[in-house]
């Protein structure tokens, strides 16, 4: 049976999220760190089944300067299974939020072991 999927943009304003590390390039195992900094200015989510899997938060790269570049870098939250599903508490306070306004909107489900 296939499953129901569901994704959605949110736009952030200006210093709404503060500046945020992108470490998907890292991997300690083998010395190789490459986080570089970035300034979210949205997030996307993605729920199955009306349960909330993954978010993320995208902006432009940071250089040492402070000035920005136009690659987007991200930070995710996801289900894991080691760790679980997407915890809302670990997310920030307005991504949290802005996702709680739009589950209650769709009638999407926030798991127990979400919140």
């Amino acid at each position: 049976m296939a499953k129901d999927k569901h994704h959605q943009r949110f736009p952030l304003k200006y210093g709404e999220l503060r500046d945020m590390r992108c470490g998907a390039c890292t991997d300690e195992a083998k010395g190789i760190q490459r986080a570089r900094d970035f300034r979210p200015t949205y997030f996307t989510a993605d729920w199955t089944d009306g349960v909330l899997v993954q978010v993320r938060a995208w902006g432009p790269q940071l250089l040492d300067d402070g000035s920005e570049v136009v690659r987007d870098l991200d930070y995710r939250w996801k289900n894991t299974r080691d760790g679980g599903p997407v915890k809302y508490r670990d997310l920030p306070r307005i991504v949290s939020e802005r996702l709680m306004e739009y589950n209650a909107e769709n009638g999407f489900t926030v798991l127990p072991e979400q919140q």
